[in-house]
């Protein structure tokens, strides 16, 4: 055999092993790596992953060269961890990784500031008309990722493969493991989630698309080749500084490693507590307690239940309990009133668990022990087979929220703004210190799901008021420019009525201000009842 006729062989050999690796699933790839030490397949990988990770990564920094290391620091965290790697989706893990590291790449760039051009949004076709012309393109791409990251995780994904990295729906379809109608009924809710959060947040989406697509960089194949030779060093390295990255993508990784230990161990930690409080709490009598209130029924919740067909189910269940999931460390029994949603990868239990909290867990459910869902519809009750669920979704239940205020002025610093929000007797006072109009508003410190509030008037005498109920998530004071108005309220009112609103479902907000337009006395509230989610 020639050398010529070997060198084709060879090349042959390795355009076959390629094209066969491309036709393998994320979980197949990653079991061949983290088993059988197969380079192929973590290149296979970077090459089938880059893109959406390089560009995440992009959004978040607006800087070419800390999004290279941002990126590099994301795989290298993947080859570190792929033989221990649990996750229903590899990309909506590389996703979360990639925006944790580019998180704190920036936080580190803002503690050390380096003087540099912004690149804005002038320069972008179609944009001097409208009034983003004032924002640089770094802080709207880093909106456009805040409001993306607020999207579920199964419209995230879609969204974020098919109107970001350009994918069809038949990839993105094959890439997440769903069926073509999964994708196209995700995709179509999380572009309408995604332009009505641009439009509250003030953007305009035609604008946000137009920078978005003159600002997509292609991955260079020099970066995917310097990545995976940096990642493999790092995976076989028995001390990270002989892998040879630099040291400012070492440490990115290393703190996304540790963040990922510390996470586990603090999961751990708080599952221990609660099942000692729990089973202390099955011997602990308390107070009032019969048995008549301990074979009382739970309040139904609401819920969204998603089935693989694109189709939803919406009412109230309380058919869930508890759920029993085989995690990686044990059981782990979670009550439901915890659970923010459960995603089921496939009908045989392997589902993801997310907390009200944030937090997730994932593992295999006792399907038998859950039976079907049960869900009241406004057509009546109708029983769901889990076999059918995508993804279940539970709306936590409301409590009132603990916010700090202010106010367009006080007649007594004694009984400052903040004083109505955390009364529960209703005998608390604040007021305008003159009459209308005033305003007092309430800051929940992060944007919360507003379910109701309540208002208890501090007035006499009674007569004609006008209320107006504004939110937004800015602050609003005395400019209302950003905010919208949800609620009037008119008519005659009397000291110590009560006002009630119920807010629009899934309505979100961090700022919530009272505006007072008309009233026969001074402004003023002797309690203000917010309830959140």
């Amino acid at each position: 055999m020639t050398v010529r006729t070997a060198r084709l062989l060879d090349h042959l050999n390795r355009l076959s092993t390629s094209m066969d690796l491309e036709a393998l699933s994320d979980s197949a790839l990653l079991t061949r790596f983290a088993r059988q030490r197969d380079h192929s397949a973590f290149t296979t990988l970077v090459a089938r992953h880059g893109s959406m990770v390089y560009n995440v990564c992009y959004r978040q920094l607006g800087n070419v060269h800390a999004a290279e290391d941002a990126f590099q620091a994301t795989f290298l965290v993947l080859a570190r961890k792929a033989g221990s790697l649990r996750c229903n989706s590899l990309v909506a893990w590389l996703h979360g990784v990639a925006v944790r590291v580019a998180r704190n790449a920036r936080r580190t760039a803002q503690r050390h500031p380096v003087r540099k051009e912004a690149l804005t949004a002038d320069e972008v076709p179609g944009s001097h008309t409208d009034p983003l012309s004032r924002l640089s393109v770094r802080e709207l791409l880093q909106a456009l990722e805040e409001e993306v990251r607020r999207l579920p995780q199964v419209y995230r994904l879609a969204v974020v493969l098919c109107c970001f990295e350009g994918l069809s729906q038949e990839e993105a379809a094959h890439r997440l493991g769903w069926s073509v109608g999964s994708v196209k009924g995700r995709l179509e809710r999380g572009r309408t989630r995604l332009r009505e959060l641009l439009t509250r947040r003030g953007l305009a989406p035609v604008v946000v698309a137009t920078v978005l697509h003159t600002t997509r960089n292609e991955l260079s194949a020099a970066l995917t080749a310097r990545t995976v030779k940096v990642a493999l060093a790092f995976r076989e390295s028995e001390s990270p500084h002989q892998a040879v990255a630099s040291g400012e993508v070492l440490r990115l990784a290393q703190h996304a490693l540790k963040g990922m230990t510390m996470f586990k161990w603090k999961l751990a930690l708080a599952l221990a507590l609660f099942l000692s409080i729990t089973a202390l709490g099955a011997f602990a009598p308390r107070d009032g307690q019969d048995k008549e209130g301990a074979d009382k029924k739970p309040a139904p919740v609401a819920v969204a239940v998603d089935l693989n067909d694109g189709s939803r189910v919406v009412g109230k269940s309380d058919s869930l309990k508890e759920l029993r999931l085989l995690a990686s460390f044990g059981e782990v029994r979670i009550p439901v009133e915890q659970v923010a949603s459960v995603q089921f990868k496939d009908d045989r239990g392997t589902a993801a668990v997310r907390f009200h909290n944030g937090d997730q867990l994932t593992g295999t459910l006792d399907l038998k022990a859950l039976g079907d869902l049960k869900v009241v519809t406004a057509l009546g009750e109708t029983t769901v087979p889990l076999k059918l669920v995508t993804q279940y979704k539970m709306e936590a239940p409301s409590s009132r929220a603990t916010a700090s205020a202010r106010a367009s002025s006080t007649g007594d610093e004694a009984d400052g703004p903040s004083n109505p929000f955390a009364s529960l007797d209703k005998v608390s006072r604040w007021n305008s210190g003159g009459y209308a109009p005033g305003w007092i508003e309430a800051d929940l410190g992060t944007s919360r799901k507003l379910d109701r509030i309540t208002l208890v008037a501090s007035q006499t005498p009674k007569g004609e008021t006008v209320h107006e109920v504004w939110v937004s998530d800015v602050p609003i004071g005395k400019d209302r420019a950003k905010a919208k108005l949800v609620h009037t309220f008119v008519g005659e009112t009397d000291n110590l009525q009560e006002l009630k609103y119920t807010f629009t479902p899934g309505l979100t907000a961090r700022y919530v201000q009272i505006h007072t337009t008309e009233s026969p006395s001074w402004v003023g509230w002797a309690n203000i009842d917010l309830q959140v989610r």
